[in-house]
């Protein structure tokens, strides 16, 4: 569904674009002369369509957020803890090409995971931006309260997924997940050291 919303911005996008050219490419009277005759209406119309395809857009992604959010969360605290635990697993020696396969298959596809479904979630929300350059560029022969709205509304009320709105899904979420990683994982190796002796000296096999 995200990348299904992303596709459909990023058509709104290039429909702005391609407007925006087609009027650049007319000379600075011929964009004057299209405000004074009746193609100005067809003009403001197309803002207006565009408007409110960007909000109908808008809400299906507050619609979609508010039916995964709880998965999100779920699936986030999950991948998290899991990478926790095999981080602080790591530290002791292992016993066997087996379970050193397993380790590196599980932990790989964790956070491989979590970092596919951020590049995604940050995807869309970048690209519900994209038209802003475009918008801000727009001439002012033609610039009309829909553009400014529609502007308005890109800034204050862009789409992203989140998770129960505890967190947002953006690029700089992996950055952020990173550091949190790193943080517990320092504050369970000071707080786990007689766990870590244990391991050490009995070797044991733990499988999580």
């Amino acid at each position: 569904m995200c990348i299904i919303l992303t596709f459909r911005f990023e058509q709104l996008k290039d429909k702005i674009v391609c407007y925006v050219k087609s009027i650049n490419l007319c000379g600075r009277r011929d964009i004057v002369n299209l405000c004074h005759n009746q193609t100005e209406k067809i003009d403001v119309l197309f803002w207006k369509n565009i408007r409110e395809d960007y909000n109908g857009l808008c809400q299906m992604c507050s619609t979609t957020n508010d039916l995964l959010g709880d998965m999100i969360l779920l699936s986030y605290t999950c991948n998290i803890i899991f990478i926790l635990v095999q981080l602080f697993v790591s530290l002791r020696d292992r016993d066997g090409t087996v379970e050193t396969i397993y380790f590196f298959s599980s932990f790989g596809f964790v956070v491989a995971r979590t970092v596919i479904v951020s590049i995604y979630g940050g995807w869309l929300n970048e690209t519900a931006k994209s038209a802003l350059p475009t918008l801000n560029a727009v001439p002012t022969e033609i610039y009309n309260p829909e553009i400014a709205c529609l502007i308005n509304q890109i800034h204050t009320s862009s789409p992203t997924m989140t998770g129960h709105d505890f967190f947002s899904i953006t690029k700089g979420l992996i950055l952020s997940i990173a550091a949190t990683i790193i943080t517990y994982e320092l504050a369970l190796i000071q707080f786990n050291q007689v766990a870590l002796k244990k391991f050490s000296s009995n070797n044991d096999t733990v499988c999580y």
